[in-house]
């Protein structure tokens, strides 16, 4: 019998694009590095190593680009990586978990943290062979066990393919409470403390974007201008017109790289977490038809833990509080994001970027072969 191939090719293919690993390079690759040193700092290695989870699909680039980095641990007695992973098709679950070893979940990620108990899955286990419908949500409730119990981790790379606020959904989209309940898991006592960690997320921006969804974000933003001042002054340096509502009718993907990290943001600080915005990267996707074209938004952020929750602080420290999320959105405006594509025209950035790439399929490789033939 032939040996399967390590990742099938149109997989492969998609995997050596060069505007996504532009992304991981000069992005997800500083940011990665800055949280590993920062774990190896307070923790030995050995004992509580870095903990990373990602929605990595087959090809696992990023997976591998940290392992080559030698960022991710790896188990003691089998040589495999210890990493933690979701995917939702059963084909891409059986290769990541035969390629890329690590804990994985199978099912969609939204799905799993979202499970709420009920009065089927109060009264039933697995062991009572309970009707078919009433399986699946203990086996999902399983599941959402246990991907609670890896909480928390160090680095979580949230690469969503679908959008936050899609045309038909509530504007509280099942996308966006995930978050929410992540950063109500990160926060939980573990065998790990977790007093920062680093968070990588990329999300679709398109045009048919949920309008409720929109006007929130849009006053929201709004928001801030009337109550910062910091941040009226930057907004009103990179955009003059200080109606939100301009920015979102002249350009949409600019809008979204500002609002939508600033409601994810928000949103941490109710959870006692400060965001430290790091970068924003934005790329256009062109398929065959053109009015069908969309962005692809990546945001890195590191998130720190509030010495003292937000409903127990008095005022003094409420007021440093509005300080750090005022600095934390400014920063979001005066860093802009990058555009990808305009950077990957300079032939020394691409050229960097494709050896990169190349380099981190080539450890890939190295790694499966040796898997197979069961040397790693």
């Amino acid at each position: 019998m032939p040996a399967r191939p390590a990742v099938p090719n149109t997989r492969d293919n998609w995997s050596r694009d060069r505007v996504k690993h532009y992304v991981r390079l000069h992005g997800w690759c500083p940011a990665c590095k800055h949280r590993a040193r920062a774990v190896r700092a307070v923790r030995a290695r050995n004992a509580e190593p870095l903990r990373y989870f990602t929605l990595c699909a087959a090809a696992a680039v990023d997976v591998f680009m940290l392992d080559r980095l030698d960022i991710l641990p790896r188990d003691n007695a089998t040589n495999r990586l210890r990493v933690y992973w979701c995917e939702s098709n059963g084909r891409e679950y059986a290769d990541i978990e035969d390629q890329v070893g690590g804990i994985g979940f199978l099912g969609k990620l939204e799905d799993i943290l979202l499970f709420e108990d009920d009065d089927d899955t109060r009264n039933y286990t697995l062991d009572d062979e309970p009707p078919l419908e009433v399986r699946r949500k203990l086996i999902l409730k399983d599941r959402n066990s246990r991907l609670r119990e890896a909480f928390p981790f160090d680095i979580l790379n949230l690469d969503f393919c679908g959008q936050f606020f899609p045309p038909h959904s509530p504007v509280s989209s099942p996308m966006l409470r995930s978050i929410d309940r992540i950063m109500e898991w990160q926060a939980q006592a573990g065998t790990v403390t977790c007093p920062a960690f680093t968070l990588l997320l990329t999300t679709c921006v398109r045009r048919d974007g949920n309008p409720e969804a929109m006007d929130e974000l849009t006053e929201r933003l709004r928001g801030n201008l009337e109550e910062s001042g910091a941040f009226k002054e930057s907004y009103s340096r990179s955009f003059g017109d200080l109606d939100p509502r301009s920015l979102r009718s002249d350009s949409l993907p600019t809008f979204f790289a500002l609002s939508f990290p600033k409601a994810i943001a928000s949103s941490a600080l109710e959870r006692d977490w400060c965001a430290v915005h790091e970068d924003t990267f934005l790329y256009e996707r062109r398929p065959n038809q053109p009015r069908k074209s969309y962005w692809m938004l990546s945001w890195i952020a590191h998130f720190e833990r509030l010495d003292k929750p937000a409903s127990r602080i008095g005022r003094s420290r409420f007021q440093d509080q509005s300080a750090q999320y005022e600095r934390a959105i400014t920063a979001i405006i005066e860093k802009g994001y990058v555009n990808v594509r305009e950077e990957l025209r300079t032939r020394s950035v691409e050229e960097r970027t494709s050896a990169d790439l190349d380099a981190v399929i080539d450890h890939r490789n190295r790694y499966l072969a040796a898997i197979r033939d069961g040397s790693a």
